[in-house]
């Protein structure tokens, strides 16, 4: 890949110990930004779990009382929609064909709330439309968005083609996802040769250990040493609970799984990650249980 000049971060001007922001309280102007932070999700081996933790991240710094935007940056294949229940009625489309006039009242009429108080920028309708989407719209967008939010979510795509560069360029942290295999420790240690040379600061990956079973052969401390780095967030497995919350629509860290132990390492990896990235404890919003039905929104049933 071909390096490009990256946006200066807003985040590096910031304060770390500013104070949340209210959902409703009005966005600076450029004259005045605000010092926003960004976390991307990523793996390199496809069907690592990466939207089922951004997801429930996202919803749990929600929770905590963080002004927080979740991305699906799945632009193609994007399921963030179908993870939180959310009906498909604008896009982050919407928002890069009016980049010119990008403020925080046109993002506001374009995010989709979840009922966490989760502001969400949904994938494109139809695979095709992604095409429409450039690396500089990437770029633009989100040195914008972070000026609004206190922190900003990325869910991206395992492909690292340059629109997931650039997603993890505008990424002030990177959560990179392995699991306990081989194949996954394989291209993780790919990717991270590619960081290198992407001139990536070592401290901006966050390794994460998905579906962690304690007992397995290849355990968290082997990973550590594989990958010659601290694994900062284990996930536990747990297909039952994971399958059921994306079913029905919830995420893991609200319903009726919110009391397992999965849902509860994932509320605790969000406050890992706001004490990482500098943020002040928030106030603890309560997530409304989710109505209707997921056929119904996405099937007209």
């Amino acid at each position: 890949y071909e390096r490009r000049p990256a946006a200066p971060s807003a985040a590096a001007a910031a304060s770390p110990s500013a104070a949340p922001r209210s959902p409703d309280a009005p966005a600076a102007g450029p004259s005045a930004p605000r010092g926003g932070h960004v976390l991307a999700l990523f793996s390199p081996k496809g069907g690592s779990g990466c939207t089922t933790v951004a997801a429930n991240l996202a919803v749990g710094l929600a929770q905590r009382g963080y002004n927080t935007l979740l991305v699906d940056g799945n632009f193609q294949f994007g399921t963030v929609s179908v993870m939180l229940n959310l009906k498909i009625s604008t896009t982050v489309l919407d928002l890069v064909e009016r980049l010119e006039e990008l403020d925080a009242d046109l993002v506001g009429s374009v995010a989709v709330t979840h009922s966490s108080g989760l502001k969400v920028l949904l994938a494109p309708r139809r695979p095709e439309m992604a095409e429409l989407i450039s690396a500089d719209h990437v770029q633009r967008l989100l040195s914008q968005l972070r000026t609004m939010y206190d922190i900003v979510v990325l869910d991206t795509s395992s492909c690292l083609n340059e629109i997931t560069v650039a997603l993890l360029d505008q990424a002030d942290r990177v959560l990179m996802l392995v699991e306990q295999s081989l194949p996954s420790l394989k291209t993780a240690r790919d990717f991270l040769d590619l960081a290198h040379g992407l001139k990536y600061d070592p401290d901006k990956l966050m390794l994460t250990v998905n579906r962690h079973v304690p007992k397995h052969r290849i355990g968290v401390k082997e990973i550590s040493n594989i990958l010659k780095r601290p694994v900062v967030i284990t996930v536990p497995l747990d297909f039952e609970a994971a399958t059921q919350a994306a079913d029905g629509g919830h995420p893991l860290v609200a319903g009726k799984t919110r009391r397992r132990p999965i849902a509860q390492a994932l509320m605790q990896a969000a406050g890992t990650v706001a004490s990482e990235m500098g943020l002040a404890p928030g106030q603890a919003v309560p997530v409304a249980e989710e109505k209707g039905s997921l056929l119904d929104r996405l099937f007209g049933a």
